[in-house]
């Protein structure tokens, strides 16, 4: 069966990719679309006017559906999914959708929750990248819960690990979205391990920065992985509320074997298996945090365990090739 992918950052289908390249068979066949009007980090972030926004997803998501041929069309991100299923819905087509990355950093409320609840309908998959996820959509827009796929995210995958990985001289944490600064920066100033935190300025508003702590910003993703070999441990410390978010820097952190403290929160708890591949603490939990640090910074043999096993579970569970047998399986099913 043919599918079109339309994604945010496809500006050449001749060089770009997703992970169509590791879908195994003859069964499916693919075609990009560029979306050169679309810019992934610009209306993710909201920056964009929301009517331009609309209609260059619009736009891209028409092209998507131009391209599928007899077959469907894969949408990633809940913008482009949406326009895809307002087209299906507006012109009476009939054909398969699938809706990846569906993450929502908030659900939607009154008028825009209603049009999502009639427009949604007619897509045939969501895939979302946690369990809590599936459950808070399927109420959100009253659709069946076996719609909804945890599927969990992929990144790059190295073929081994270092086999002397430095020790590291730092605790590292990443990230902006939903980050709880206060409760890690407090833990920071009763432990005093020397810490680089690299997060945009809105989740460090209004906090007080340890004299321990140094801050880096808008720094290129080969440099974030850089630090992630050479910090001793990563943090990655959340806020519990509305959405979903750190998967992107846990799994990031796992390929490159850096030992994990997370927060224990539903959209984290399908990547960690405690004490196996990471430590949790509890929402807000300065104590819990302090003493999960210091058996980290402290305990080499427990570090070193957590490093290789979460770098086996990444390769087995998160590589590029795990998630795309994911993908197959539900293509199938749609076809």
């Amino acid at each position: 069966m043919h599918w079109s992918i339309t994604a945010p950052w496809i500006s050449d289908p001749e060089k770009d990719n997703w992970l169509e390249p590791w879908v195994l068979g003859d069964d499916h066949d693919f075609t990009l679309i560029a979306s050169p009007e679309l810019n992934e980090n610009s209306w993710q972030s909201g920056r964009s006017r929301p009517l331009r926004r609309l209609m260059n997803c619009s736009h891209a998501s028409a092209r998507a559906v131009r391209a599928r041929k007899s077959g469907g069309v894969i949408a990633l991100f809940p913008p482009l999914a949406t326009a895809v299923a307002a087209i299906k819905t507006l012109t009476y087509s009939d054909f398969p959708i699938v809706a990846w990355d569906f993450n929502l950093g908030a659900t939607p409320t009154g008028l825009k929750r209603w049009v999502a609840q009639r427009v949604l309908q007619n897509v045939d998959c969501f895939v979302v990248h946690s369990n809590w996820e599936r459950e808070q959509y399927s109420r959100c827009f009253d659709i069946p819960l076996d719609r909804f796929r945890f599927v969990p995210l992929q990144r790059p995958m190295p073929a081994t690990l270092p086999e002397n990985r430095p020790e590291g001289t730092f605790v590292l944490a990443m990230g902006t979205a939903q980050r709880d600064y206060a409760t890690l920066f407090e833990a920071l100033k009763r432990t005093d391990y020397p810490a680089v935190v690299v997060s945009g300025a809105l989740a460090l508003e209004d906090l007080e920065v340890p004299n321990n702590v140094t801050i880096k910003q808008k720094l290129p993703y080969e440099e974030c992985r850089q630090l992630l070999t050479e910090a001793r441990f990563s943090v990655v410390p959340v806020k519990v509320g509305s959405g979903a978010s750190g998967q992107v820097t846990i799994v990031d952190a796992m390929a490159r074997g850096c030992a994990l403290i997370v927060t224990k929160c539903p959209g984290l708890i399908d990547y960690i298996q405690p004490e196996e591949t990471g430590l949790f603490y509890d929402p807000q939990d300065v104590t819990g945090l302090v003493r999960q640090m210091e058996r980290l910074w402290t305990d080499t043999v427990l570090r070193n365990r957590l490093e290789k096993q979460a770098f086996a579970y990444a390769v087995q569970h998160l590589s590029e090739q795990a998630v795309a047998d994911k993908l197959r399986i539900i293509l199938d099913e749609l076809a």
